[in-house]
């Protein structure tokens, strides 16, 4: 049994300090005091779910997709490109102005955020006939990379930091990744179990 916990650097907690766990355990405080944070986290560990911040600040290797979401609209900066490709697709699987899921809440942020550039990069890509974009690799194993997917790549790879791109759901970028990964282009699964299940399920 969990009987013990401590938190640092997640949302509001700096650090908790070690906090003891009963079997009825009762969590009380005035608003924004970081109640909801920590339901969050245990939440997360009941399902398995590890994630890891290598800096406080920055989002590798989350595991979890509310919390990579999360920290991203609390702390988080988001590269784009400069002509909106990016947001538009947001839109397109979203309803930022009046959906209710968190999906739709980081696309308001995003949106909302988009011109200020201490939460947001705004990263010229061109288009190439070929490639899509001059800044996609020209790998022989990516030539059947998804067309409307390389604006992502093309972004990371134009962009001086080379920013991980964060994938949820995608099952294709699992054999994409390698090949990415030797032209500076890191992929992070948030939920890289699911994702590896469904692509065997998928290929049964």
């Amino acid at each position: 049994m969990l009987t013990s916990i401590q938190i640092k650097n997640f949302k509001a907690w700096k650090d908790t300090g070690k906090v003891r766990l009963a079997p009825l355990t009762v969590i009380f405080g005035a608003n924004s005091a970081g109640k909801s944070s920590l339901g969050h986290l245990l939440l997360a560990l009941i399902k398995g779910r590890a994630w890891q911040l290598d800096e406080p600040e920055k989002f590798y290797r989350i595991s979890n997709c509310t919390i990579a979401l999360q920290l991203m609209m609390q702390k988080g900066k988001l590269a784009i490109d400069d002509r909106f490709r990016i947001l538009l697709e947001y839109q397109n699987k979203t309803q930022p102005t009046k959906g209710r899921g968190l999906g739709d809440a980081f696309v308001k942020w995003a949106l909302q955020n988009n011109a200020n550039p201490a939460r947001c990069d705004r990263v010229p890509i061109t288009e190439h006939a070929s490639l899509g974009f001059e800044s996609f690799p020209d790998d022989a194993d990516l030539v059947t990379f998804d067309p409307p997917d390389r604006k992502f790549v093309a972004v990371s790879a134009a962009h001086p930091e080379k920013p991980p791109i964060l994938q949820a759901a995608d099952s294709k970028w699992l054999g994409w990744a390698p090949a990415l990964k030797k032209h500076g282009v890191h992929v992070e699964f948030l939920c890289k179990d699911d994702i590896q299940r469904f692509q065997i399920n998928k290929a049964k």
